[in-house]
């Protein structure tokens, strides 16, 4: 409740975290609270009531633990149990990660990993932070920039999980085993080809345009703060939060004389033409020139001029320093953004162990579900 999780749907995806963490990880055993109730039937403690309570009290009590380490997933601004670090600069930078991935979704397939990581070692915030981030890598690289199933590799993450929590993998070989199912799900050639310069694709209708551009305005944030809430760029259409800078209807002349057809049917959806904006109606189809605007401008009334100088934005004040708006100019900001994706979410190539790949992952990918979910 501290946390506002109280709905049954927070409910329901505890236990099943829970249950896949510490006590099955094949996520077919699950059953919701019949699982449960088989679990600890009396039938099967017949004349054995003693060994009985003290399962269920066991029970009940990594429930209870686990609860504090979930609540600290999903609201990562609160502090539900014994606080990891003490350290105020290692307390923000775990919840800037664990925010990104919350952001990025499918946080389901990582719940009973980390609730397990946070158990076995709820004192070492370096570690915690390590493995947080590499779930968000996996995430952006597997489920946003290739679009592979929406349950790819949860099998192994759950087997992962389980071992961390039965005390069966220490630290380094968690780490290890998460970077081998990076490189297995997500290789660095297929990772590499998705964010090359070359490669042309329509970025607009990308499922992980928001999160990558928000992403890219906290990198030119640095220590400031990003005046426009996740939350809000989420929730709002993505017309109304994508502003395309060489306009969809380049009726202006400032347009007609720099882009060709073919130049606007190439670019006119490409990454570098591409920005995060709090409300774009009015940018319109005006030329560069009026949508970039001047530092301070402001109309009769006193108002700001909406315009990129005077954007609460970053990227779109970053927009304001171009002289004027070309497919060079596009090419260019592509080239940018890609090479900071690279690296953003680059992990070095491991050698993957066998085994990584579980008998699971076929049914994985049949057993499509919505990662997000519980």
């Amino acid at each position: 409740m501290a946390a506002g999780l109280s709905e049954s749907r927070f409910e329901d995806q505890l236990l099943r975290a829970h249950w896949l963490m510490a006590y099955d990880p094949d996520r077919r055993s699950w059953d919701g609270t019949a699982s449960v109730k088989r679990l600890l039937g009396l039938r099967g403690y017949d004349g054995r009531h003693p060994v009985l309570l003290a399962d269920a009290l066991a029970y009940v009590r990594s429930l209870g633990s686990a609860s504090l380490a979930y609540s600290e997933i999903l609201s990562p601004f609160g502090s539900f149990g014994r606080p990891l670090t003490s350290s105020e600069p290692e307390r923000l930078r775990l919840e800037r990660t664990s925010r990104r991935l919350l952001r990025v979704g499918a946080i389901a397939t990582f719940l009973p990993l980390l609730m397990a990581t946070r158990l076995r070692h709820p004192t070492d915030a370096e570690h915690y932070a390590e493995m947080v981030g590499l779930c968000e890598v996996f995430a952006f690289r597997v489920y946003r920039l290739l679009g592979k199933y929406a349950n790819s590799g949860q099998s192994s993450f759950f087997r992962l999980a389980h071992e961390v929590y039965a005390g069966k993998r220490d630290q380094a070989s968690a780490v290890q085993r998460l970077r081998e199912l990076i490189a297995w799900y997500s290789p660095n050639n297929e990772f590499e080809a998705a964010l090359s310069e070359t490669r042309e694709r329509r970025w607009y209708p990308w499922g992980g345009l928001k999160y990558l551009l928000y992403e890219w305005e906290e990198r030119l944030a640095g220590d400031k703060a990003v005046l426009l809430s996740w939350e809000k760029v989420e929730q709002r259409d993505l017309a109304k939060t994508i502003e395309h800078i060489l306009p969809q209807t380049p009726t202006d002349e400032y347009w007609q004389a720099r882009f060709s057809h073919d130049d606007v049917d190439r670019l006119l959806h490409d990454l570098g033409n591409l920005v995060l904006t709090e409300d774009n109606s009015s940018y319109l189809n005006h030329s560069f020139d009026r949508k970039r605007g001047a530092t301070g401008a402001r109309k009769p009334n006193g108002d700001l001029v909406p315009c990129y100088a005077n954007s609460v934005l970053f990227q779109e004040r970053a927009l304001a320093a171009a002289s004027e708006w070309t497919p060079a100019t596009i090419m260019q900001r592509r080239t940018d953004l890609l090479t900071w994706a690279r690296q953003r979410w680059h992990v070095d190539e491991v050698a993957v162990a066998e085994g990584v790949a579980t008998e699971d992952e076929e049914i994985d990918e049949v057993e499509t579900v919505d990662a997000s979910a519980g």
